[in-house]
């Protein structure tokens, strides 16, 4: 009986795959998705025509699942992965993303992008999340988005987020990080996709060399104040990317804006408390706790 049900769940999966354009998913992920979205549709109803919060919406439903990191990287060739039961802090966002436009969608809130197929609600999901996860969504080790300034870039250009790290007309002083990556082709050993296909080292050394040309806009720790024009810039909901000044790396570390009485706060899928966890203490806290940590991105998913 257990072979029976293990050959039948199998089954199940790569059927899923093969209809979700080269995914890899469990059937309760699936289901997971198919329910968050009715939840979220809900919701939306509720809320009126603010939306904004959505995205807030849906990271709170994931709080409690349990981090685990390179989930990703578990296949010999590179697949859509998609799984809601563990997640490191670049697959929380991208899921809370997905969720929030699939939603957006199906409520009518939003107009499709992809030539008016029908489609299910897993299927605009996947979409989506592909769309996030990959440039202009192409499943290749190469194209996804390793680097989260290029995450950044690539999802500005497809207008599926924006970037308001610049402060705008608020009285927020930000900076500029001189970007400078070259991690993952100096380190190809720590990565197994790498390890198994080195010819792609170089593709992944011409997106750093891209990359390492981009001054980027944003907020020092210094400035992550618990202020009116803080509060004005940074949004319920907002995704918040650490800047980082380890060699190499550009963002260290990524969550959801939460706002609170004492400032702002994370939510986040945290390595150290190995879940996703909204946290007690205040972001200025948290970012003056690693002297690494230079200060934030903020991303906000764009009205369209």
């Amino acid at each position: 009986m257990k072979q029976l049900i293990a050959s039948l769940l199998l089954c199940m999966v790569c059927s899923a795959a093969n209809a979700q354009s080269n995914a890899q998913y469990l059937p309760q992920d699936s289901v997971k998705v198919t329910n968050l979205i009715k939840e979220g549709r809900l919701y939306l109803n509720k809320q009126g025509k603010n939306d904004a919060p959505l995205t807030l919406f849906f990271a709170r439903k994931l709080l409690g699942l349990p981090y685990v990191a390179h989930t990703l990287d578990k296949n010999k060739e590179e697949r859509l992965v998609i799984n809601l039961r563990e997640m490191d802090c670049t697959t929380l966002v991208e899921n809370v993303l997905a969720l929030t436009f699939a939603t957006l969608e199906v409520s009518g809130k939003l107009n499709p992008k992809y030539g008016g197929r029908v489609m299910s609600h897993f299927g605009i999901f996947a979409y989506y999340l592909r769309m996030l996860r990959y440039e202009k969504g192409q499943v290749d080790y190469t194209k996804r988005n390793h680097y989260f300034t290029g995450w950044i870039e690539n999802n500005c250009k497809d207008v599926l987020v924006m970037d308001v790290s610049g402060g705008y007309t608020f009285n927020v002083k930000t900076v500029k990080q001189k970007v400078k990556v070259n991690y993952m082709s100096t380190h190809p050993d720590a990565y197994a996709m790498l390890k198994q296909h080195p010819k792609w080292v170089g593709e992944i050394k011409k997106t750093e060399k891209h990359l390492s040309t981009l001054s980027c806009p944003y907020i020092p720790k210094t400035e992550v104040k618990n202020t009116k024009d803080m509060r004005s810039l940074v949004k319920d909901g907002d995704i918040l990317a650490i800047v980082t000044d380890k060699p190499g790396l550009d963002i260290a570390h990524l969550g959801t804006a939460v706002w609170k009485e004492d400032g702002l706060h994370m939510l986040h899928a945290s390595s150290v408390q190995k879940r996703v966890v909204e946290d007690k203490i205040n972001l200025r806290q948290y970012l003056d706790n690693h002297r690494s940590h230079l200060g934030i991105r903020v991303l906000r998913r764009a009205p369209r």
